[in-house]
């Protein structure tokens, strides 16, 4: 007959880190994914064409559905015809804003993240 034991403690104590290091990336995640909304919306109202300030004033940020488990950033012109300005109409050419904002801010949000992570590749 065979017979050994296995100290579990190490192990214990990596999935005592694991955790942290979980709760501490969802916090920085939710950080920087506001940051990018905030960034995003702010280039949104610098970018979009002016009249009379309507569509403008419209543009909103929230975070609805952010937990735990997700971080999600949304930034919405909430005027009816801002769809019209951003992808133009068969008669207006398109003028652009939203995704415009978007692409200038993805770059700064992957080096976020790649942060965070290269953060908690160092705490473990």
């Amino acid at each position: 007959m065979t017979s050994f034991e296995i100290d579990s403690s190490e192990f214990n104590l990596l999935a005592d880190r694991l955790e942290r290091a979980a709760e501490g990336a969802a916090f920085l995640i939710r950080g920087a994914v506001r940051k990018t909304t905030l960034d995003i919306a702010k280039d949104a109202k610098a970018l979009v064409p002016v009249d009379t300030g309507f569509l403008r004033n419209s543009i909103q940020t929230s975070s609805a559905g952010s937990n735990a488990n997700l971080a999600q950033g949304i930034v919405q012109a909430r005027a009816s015809y801002s769809k019209y300005v951003e992808f133009g109409t068969s008669r207006t050419a398109p003028r652009a804003f939203m995704g415009p904002a978007a692409d200038r801010n993805e770059a700064a949000l992957q080096q976020a993240l790649g942060q965070i992570a290269g953060t908690l590749g160092g705490a473990l």
